[in-house]
């Protein structure tokens, strides 16, 4: 994880990688998705040094300062809008899209630094129990 690596490390790792992947695909590589969608200020910050325009992530907490280099993004795994029986789920992926059920969880990641408040969806009274 770039998170408990130091400052060089992470640099290096970020900017050597992009380096070589612009070397080999004669692309420009703006684009970044953190391992395990963990990052914290320093990495955030080192991303933005090492060039990369989009971070993804798979918390719900965006950097002020770097709001594209900590963008959410929905990771789903097999099975994960399946009903009881086994077939598509359009209800639960509905939830899933719309993060119904880590309403309930909240982020686990400490990212050391200031960061804006998760993005939060407004719950249904019925669901909230008024």
């Amino acid at each position: 994880m770039l998170t408990i690596e130091t400052r060089q490390t992470v640099l290096e790792e970020t900017a050597g990688s992009r380096r070589r992947l612009e070397q080999r695909l004669h692309v420009p590589i703006r684009h970044f998705a953190y391992p395990d969608g963990r990052f914290d200020e320093a990495t955030v910050s080192v991303l933005a040094e090492a060039g990369y325009r989009f971070g993804y992530t798979t918390c719900l907490h965006r950097h002020p300062d770097y709001p594209l280099l900590t963008i959410p993004r929905k990771f789903m795994w097999e099975h994960s809008c399946t009903h009881a029986l086994g077939g598509f789920s359009p209800s639960i992926m509905s939830c899933q899209a719309h993060r119904a059920f880590e309403m309930l969880t909240g982020c686990d990641q400490n990212h050391d630094g200031r960061l804006a408040s998760p993005v939060s969806f407004p719950l249904d009274p019925q669901i909230a129990g008024n």
